[in-house]
């Protein structure tokens, strides 16, 4: 699921984001200086990437057997 940043009064909020491209959920954090919430995303969709590359890694040992 994607990600985005909100501004909510003079913090920068991160929140999941649905297809429609509205927030979702609780906030996964706010920081009062938007390129602190451009750094969060920016680890979010590293360990996203992270995560799919592990499991690409698995599926591919899992069809050699």
């Amino acid at each position: 699921m994607p990600y985005m940043k909100v501004k909510q009064g003079n913090q920068w909020c991160i929140y999941k984001q649905d297809a429609a491209k509205n927030p979702v959920g609780k906030s996964l954090g706010c920081h009062p200086i938007e390129s602190d919430a451009d750094k969060q995303l920016g680890a979010l969709y590293a360990t996203m990437k992270r995560e799919g590359e592990m499991m690409d890694s698995a599926i591919r040992k899992a069809a050699k057997k």
